[in-house]
């Protein structure tokens, strides 16, 4: 349902969305708040991405938490540029209290290659 949201986008920049199979981790939340933090992340993967780059989605049960993992190709993100998103109150902001409303978190990592951010959610 995501991917064929963000097909325009994708579409126009020859940009790749990679999602994992689809599986029931048994995750109990609101599918429409968790929506929000899942287009809110993927905006930014496309805005970010190079033309003809690719975008992975991941997903994993780890102890006693299901993560989601969105990774693009773009230029990172650095320390600052992730502390003035989460405090600004758009983009990773947005997605950090949705997180803390269903109970789970945020985290994200960075590179020269791209960046990922981790959602992750309690296993029921």
């Amino acid at each position: 349902e995501l991917k064929s949201e963000f097909e325009p986008l994708t579409a126009a920049r020859n940009i790749q969305i990679k999602l994992p199979d689809d599986k029931d981790f048994g995750i109990m939340t609101d599918k429409l708040l968790l929506k929000s933090a899942l287009q809110n992340v993927l905006s930014n993967a496309i805005k970010y991405s190079p033309e003809n780059g690719t975008i992975y989605c991941e997903t994993q049960v780890i102890q006693d938490k299901f993560e989601i993992m969105i990774r693009d190709q773009g230029p990172g993100l650095n320390e600052k540029t992730t502390k003035d998103e989460y405090s600004s109150g758009k983009g990773l902001g947005i997605v950090k209290r949705i997180m803390q409303e269903l109970g789970g978190n945020i985290e994200t990592e960075w590179s020269d290659k791209g960046t990922a951010v981790k959602l992750r959610l309690p296993v029921e």
